[in-house]
């Protein structure tokens, strides 16, 4: 599968604006666990509307919210971490519904 970051109308991608306020560590270890989605493999959740979640047990409990269409796997949200899900829940879900 190929993996690809949502863009925005303006080109904004949330999913690389926020690896970027992350610490250079930690960024590296989300990017390997997305990474491996291509491969089919990760603690992934249906959560229903087209949306998943990879669950990242590290830290404050991180997620990456995303969808596939096709063969590939589309980056919504870069996520947050355990505490704000349901924000970033109805957040993904919203952008999902347009594509």
């Amino acid at each position: 599968m190929q993996i690809q970051a949502y863009l925005d109308a303006n080109g904004k991608c949330e999913y690389l604006d926020w690896l970027g306020k992350l610490d250079s560590v930690t960024s590296r270890r989300i990017k390997r666990y997305v990474d491996r989605l291509g491969f089919g493999s990760g603690d992934v959740k249906y959560l229903g509307d087209k949306l998943y979640e990879l669950r990242i047990d590290f830290g404050p409990g991180y997620r990456v919210y995303f969808m596939r269409k096709g063969n590939e796997v589309i980056i919504l949200l870069g996520g947050s971490a355990k505490v704000d899900q349901d924000r970033a829940i109805e957040r993904a879900k919203k952008i999902a519904v347009i594509l």
